[in-house]
C-alpha cells in the first residue's frame, strides 16, 4: 500500500523558532505517552506565519502572533490527554518562549482513516506538514480514490458535525441576547453563520476555505446555489450595513471597545441566519439524497449484484 512521506526540514524558519519547536517536542515526548509522531502544520509549516504583529485601534495597541500548530500522533487514544496538555503548558508558561503551541492529538488508526478517506483537515496536514519526530514504528497512509459509499459517508459526517456546531452557536447567541450581552451575541451569530456555510461547502465540494470572512463565504455559497443570495440580499444600504456589522463581529465584537450592536439589529440578523440554516439544511439533504441514489446505482452495477 502506498504511504505518505512528510517533509522534515525547518530551514525556512529562524533558528530561535527551531529551538522553540525542539523544546516543545521534548516536552511532548516526556509527557504524552505512546507518542509516535509529532507534526508541525499550519502557518509555521507553510511559512506564512505572523510573528508579533501590532495593530493600533481606537487608541489601544493589540498584538497578534501565530501559534505553532502541532499534531501529536499516538499509538492508541490517550484518555488523559487534557492532563498531559496542562502539564506541558504549565512548563511552557515558565519558559521564555515567544511562540505558544496549539496542540491536538489523535491515534494512528484514526489519522490514517481520515487521510485515506480524504478529510480535508488531515489531507491539508500531510500536504503541508513537517515531521518533527517519528518513532519509525508506523506509517501514514495515502489518500485513496473515494467510492460512492465513502463520499456519502463523508457528506453525512460533514453535515451532522457542522450543522451541530452552527446550532450550538445559535443557541448561545439566544442566551447571550436574553442576558443583554449583545457583543457576545453578535460573535456567536457570526460563528453560527460561518458553520452553516461550512456545512454547505463541505457537503457539496468536500472543501472549506480557510477564512472567517463572511463576505467570501457568502459568495462561495451563492456559487453553489443562487437561492442563498436571498439570505443576505445586500440590495439596500441598510442591508449592506447590517451584514457588515455581522462580518465585523468576529474581531470587533471581542476586541474593539467601540463596537456596538442593538437588540433590534441582532434580531434582524438572527432571522437571516435562521433562514440560512433552513436553506442549507434543505440543500444538503437533497445533495445527500443524490449521493445515496448515486451509491445505489453504483452498487447495482457491481459484479455479482
Amino acid at each position: 500500500m502506498e504511504k505518505t512521506r512528510l517533509k522534515t526540514s525547518l530551514e525556512h524558519l529562524p533558528f530561535n523558532k527551531q529551538e522553540e519547536l525542539a523544546t516543545i517536542k521534548e516536552l511532548i515526548l516526556k509527557y504524552v505517552p505512546q507518542t509516535e509522531m509529532i507534526i508541525l502544520f499550519g502557518s509555521y509549516a507553510r511559512g506564512d506565519y505572523v510573528d508579533r504583529h501590532y495593530t493600533k485601534m481606537h487608541g489601544a495597541t493589540y498584538e497578534y502572533s501565530s501559534d505553532f500548530d502541532i499534531l501529536v500522533v499516538t499509538r492508541r487514544k490517550v484518555e488523559d490527554i487534557n492532563s498531559c496538555w496542562r502539564s506541558i503548558r504549565a512548563i511552557i508558561d515558565k519558559k521564555p518562549l515567544l511562540t505558544k503551541p496549539t496542540m491536538i492529538s489523535h491515534d494512528i488508526n484514526f489519522i490514517n482513516e481520515r487521510i485515506r478517506y480524504q478529510y480535508y483537515f488531515f489531507t491539508d496536514i500531510i500536504e503541508e506538514g513537517i515531521m518533527l519526530h517519528d518513532s519509525g514504528k508506523y506509517e501514514l497512509a495515502a489518500p485513496e480514490d473515494l467510492t460512492p459509499q465513502k463520499r456519502l459517508e463523508k457528506a453525512q459526517d460533514y453535515f451532522e458535525h457542522w450543522m451541530k456546531k452552527g446550532n450550538e452557536s445559535y443557541e448561545t447567541y439566544k442566551f447571550a441576547c436574553e442576558k443583554g450581552y449583545y457583543n457576545k451575541a453578535a460573535f456567536e451569530l457570526h460563528q453560527a453563520t460561518e458553520n452553516y456555510y461550512a456545512a454547505l461547502s463541505l457537503v457539496f465540494t468536500d472543501y472549506k476555505p480557510k477564512t472567517h470572512e463572511l463576505a467570501d463565504l457568502r459568495k462561495r455559497a451563492i456559487s453553489i446555489n443562487e437561492v442563498l443570495q436571498s439570505v443576505f440580499p445586500l440590495k439596500t444600504k441598510e442591508e449592506e450595513r447590517l451584514f457588515d456589522l455581522l462580518c465585523k463581529a468576529y474581531v470587533d465584537a471581542r476586541y474593539n471597545k467601540d463596537y456596538k450592536i442593538t437588540e433590534e439589529e441582532l434580531k434582524y440578523l438572527a432571522e437571516r441566519v435562521a433562514l440560512l440554516k433552513q436553506l442549507v439544511a434543505q440543500l444538503c439533504k437533497a445533495e445527500i439524497a443524490r449521493l445515496q441514489a448515486q451509491l445505489e446505482a453504483w452498487q447495482a452495477n457491481q459484479p455479482g449484484a
